[in-house]
């Protein structure tokens, strides 16, 4: 019995030697893996926060040309304002030019309004 348990014992620690060799094996690509992952993981994040600054660069200037322009577009649309309150004025004028030229009894020509 003695021997049996010899025996027993002696395959019980063949078993746990093949069964952390085993171990180590998976370990070792596990533990590969997790470095792979974890270096990718930091160069992804890296990548995205230089991308981000760089669209917020952008933006930013972009942001900036937008204010030029629309500051731009609200002086021509002054301007135009200007100028149709202008030629509104000197239509009123011409008018009123023409109906105190009109002599419903006489005809006139475009001479007579130069």
């Amino acid at each position: 019995m003695n021997f049996e348990l010899c025996q027993l014992s002696s395959r019980q620690a063949e078993r746990l030697c093949a069964l952390e060799k085993k171990y180590e094996n998976i370990q070792k690509p596990q533990n590969s893996i997790q470095e792979i992952t974890e270096r990718t993981s930091t160069d992804i994040i890296h990548k995205t926060t230089v991308h981000s600054k760089k669209i917020l660069v952008e933006s930013d200037g972009l942001l900036q040309e937008l204010r030029r322009f629309n500051q731009e577009g609200t002086q021509l649309v002054k301007e135009c304002v200007r100028h149709c309150s202008s030629l509104i004025s000197n239509l009123e004028t011409v008018s009123q030019e023409i109906t105190q030229m009109w002599d419903p009894e006489q005809r006139w020509t475009t001479s007579d309004l130069l």
